[in-house]
């Protein structure tokens, strides 16, 4: 088994990572592997790929 680490996170964040897991197994590990994995790719290409915001209020 590879080494592990413990992180200390806020309850508020961890509702918000468990939104993030396509399925509801889906480990912590794999889940933050992937958003990091999605991060990487998407700075590479901000040089040539700039998205515009939208905001949005909900009534």
């Amino acid at each position: 088994m590879p080494d592990t680490s413990s992180i200390k996170i806020s309850t508020e964040l961890k509702y918000r990572l468990n939104s993030l897991k396509v399925h509801p197994r889906e480990t912590y590990n794999d889940l933050i592997g992937r958003l990091v994995s999605h991060a990487s790719c998407i700075t590479m290409h901000t040089a040539c790929l700039q998205l515009p915001r939208i905001c949005v209020k909900v009534l």
